[in-house]
């Protein structure tokens, strides 16, 4: 694995809190990768939510707001009525969901901005949902020549969005969410290229 990576994208629907949270709690503690996540949530109160997370979790994670600047050893939620985009490097930009959104945060969206960003230097993680939302912002990461990664649809809570990826993408991977922990902590770190604002 001579390639280095900058940034970790993840998209989430139903089953996806257990999901995420059981990828969290397979990360290394000192994992040092910056992890954005397009969860959809519905019927969950946010602060519940994030209170759930971090219970799985060694790093600290919060709700990202328009011009949060990325941190290592951080996981950033999209807000529920919000698009989560990489506007440039290492800067995050929400916008809101408009009338004719039908997924809102879109992890297509947040792919798609973040492969247009990184290039290369991109992960994308499409674990648990019902919606096709993720397969094609990880096609537009791996023809940015980033890694595309999903969860084996079996394991999954509901299989959908990754048998949609699967199924219309071809991934590089596809594992259970504890061996997605595990290949994401091998991968490489671009620390040189992420010059994260404190």
């Amino acid at each position: 694995m001579s390639e280095t990576y900058s940034i970790v994208v993840v998209a989430a629907g139903m089953g996806g809190i257990s999901a995420l949270g059981s990828l969290l709690q397979h990360l290394p503690p000192n994992y040092d990768g910056a992890i954005l996540v397009a969860l959809r949530f519905e019927g969950q109160p946010p602060n519940i939510v994030l209170e759930i997370l971090q219970s799985y979790s060694s790093v600290p994670l919060g709700y990202a707001r328009d011009g949060t600047h990325l941190k290592p050893r951080m996981v950033f939620l999209a807000s529920l009525s919000h698009h989560l985009l990489m506007r440039a490097p290492n800067v995050l930009s929400l916008e809101p969901g408009g009338s004719g959104d039908n997924l809102v945060p879109s992890a297509d969206h947040l792919f798609a901005s973040a492969a247009a960003v990184y290039g290369r230097r991109v992960v994308g993680v499409v674990l648990s949902g019902r919606s096709h939302d993720g397969t094609k912002g990880l096609e537009d990461i791996e023809a940015a020549g980033g890694v595309g990664i999903v969860q084996l649809p079996e394991t999954a809570g509901s299989p959908e969005m990754p048998s949609a990826a699967i199924r219309n993408d071809h991934p590089n991977y596809c594992l259970p969410v504890p061996q997605i922990a595990a290949l994401l902590a091998r991968l490489p770190l671009d620390k040189g290229n992420r010059s994260f604002s404190s």
